[in-house]
């Protein structure tokens, strides 16, 4: 027994509209997608700026602070920066900032680490991290894990970073 055929429905340009959006979307993912396998320089260049989301710590799940990354580029392709952490907690009031250097290791992957810590209110560490930037939808991310420097007296201390470009 053969399914009856769907009636078509709409004004004959509704169905054009649609092909014509549908082409478009092709040639805009198509487009994406092809700026997503630019050269290593693209990546390096998207680098540079502001960068905001989290900080976690890997010993207790709960303790999430919001963390922000400002990067510029320097002469040798290298970035210098630096980070704010403020924790998301109602009763505390713990943020550090910290001074930071970073290098591409790879086409995608990026390493940085704490040079200095400034305003921190408590015991903060210094850390280093290996950060993987990805591009998603035009959303571009930079996320990996961290460690404590054990020479900053941070032996063992390692949790998660997560950031989307901000400007």
């Amino acid at each position: 027994m053969d399914k009856p055929k769907r009636p078509r429905t709409g004004h004959p340009a509704f169905r054009i509209l649609n092909w014509v959006f549908l082409i478009a979307i092709v040639v805009l993912t198509g487009h994406l997608v092809i700026s997503q396998l630019s050269p290593t320089q693209s990546v390096t260049e998207s680098i540079a700026g502001t960068w905001t989301g989290i900080i976690t710590d890997d010993y207790d799940e709960f303790i999430v602070y919001d963390f922000t990354i400002d990067f510029s580029r320097n002469d040798d392709g290298s970035f210098s920066g630096t980070t704010f952490a403020q924790s998301q907690a109602e009763f505390s009031d713990v943020h550090a900032g910290t001074s930071i250097h970073a290098a591409m290791r790879d086409d995608t992957t990026l390493f940085y680490y704490d040079t200095s810590i400034h305003g921190a209110n408590t015991g903060w560490c210094r850390i280093n991290s290996t950060l993987t930037w990805t591009s998603h939808n035009g959303v571009e991310t930079l996320a990996g894990k961290w460690q404590g420097i054990p020479s900053s007296g941070c032996t063992g201390t390692s949790g998660r970073i997560h950031l989307i470009k901000a400007s």
